[in-house]
């Protein structure tokens, strides 16, 4: 435990959710869009991560989630043990709110990749710091495909932390949803499934166009960076949207109106 030496106000770690996301090929945006576009491109983040803007919280309020952009840098942190904060699905709503922005970021021509963790963190005074955020970081920079990897303390979280959830078997259910799974060497890797819930929370003509733009951004960045180490990204994209998309297709013959119950609409 700190005690700033000027406000005596204590500053402790506390347990928190976790984002890290990073813009993929920031300085290719910086050279060819403009300055404009680029400030839509950021403002994404700030749309769909931050609920509770700065300017909504009077001095002296605690924030229930805390948001610092840098860049082409992203990083939230929600505290999930604070005694009287309502944290009732914290973790879901943040992996939905991340799926989302991926979505508008995808649909402006730009791909990210990330981390979300649960982990210790001291959030005041606007800063962010901690292990957890250490660990966001270096999970991110692990991630290698254009992805937002979950690590398994979320799971663990969302689990065990009774506070997170009413149902606990709707709440495995929905990150079941939520998540793709992929295996790596000897470890498994889970990761938001965004095409997946692109074709649950979008109307059928928003869904197919996504797709279509989805499956050019590829085509695109492969012939752009044909041997390059960035060429591998995009490869990697290549093979999730091909099995993604097939399996969809499998689904919709199945169960052509399945729907969440919330739909997608465009930043």
């Amino acid at each position: 435990m700190i005690i700033d030496p000027e406000k005596k106000r204590r500053v402790v770690y506390e347990t928190a959710l976790i984002s890290h996301i990073d813009i993929l090929g920031f300085q290719e945006l910086i050279d060819e869009r403009s300055p404009g576009n680029i400030s839509r491109i950021l403002r994404i983040f700030g749309q769909r991560l931050d609920p509770e803007p700065r300017w909504g919280v009077h001095r002296g309020q605690k924030r229930k989630e805390y948001f610092l952009t840098f860049s082409d840098l992203c990083v939230t942190a929600r505290p999930l043990t604070r005694p009287k904060a309502n944290v009732k699905a914290a973790i879901t709503i943040k992996l939905m709110q991340l799926i989302e922005a991926q979505i508008d970021l995808l649909l402006e021509g730009v791909v990210v990749r990330g981390a979300v963790t649960v982990g210790k963190a001291a959030l005041s005074w606007g800063l962010l710091y901690g292990q957890g955020i250490v660990d966001a970081y270096l999970q991110e920079r692990d991630a290698g495909a254009p992805r937002i990897i979950v690590d398994q303390s979320v799971i663990h979280e969302e689990m065990t932390n009774s506070r997170l959830w009413t149902d606990r078997a709707a709440a495995w259910q929905l990150l079941g949803e939520l998540l793709a799974r992929e295996v790596v060497g000897d470890k498994e890797v889970l990761f938001l499934d965004y095409l997946w819930i692109a074709r649950l929370i979008m109307r059928q003509d928003l869904y197919q166009e996504f797709v279509t733009k989805h499956r050019n951004l590829i085509d695109e960045n492969l012939a752009k960076h044909a041997g390059s180490k960035v060429a591998k990204k995009y490869e990697w994209m290549d093979q999730y949207h091909t099995r993604t998309v097939a399996l969809i297709s499998k689904e919709l013959l199945r169960f052509p109106d399945v729907s969440l119950a919330s739909e997608y609409s465009p930043q």
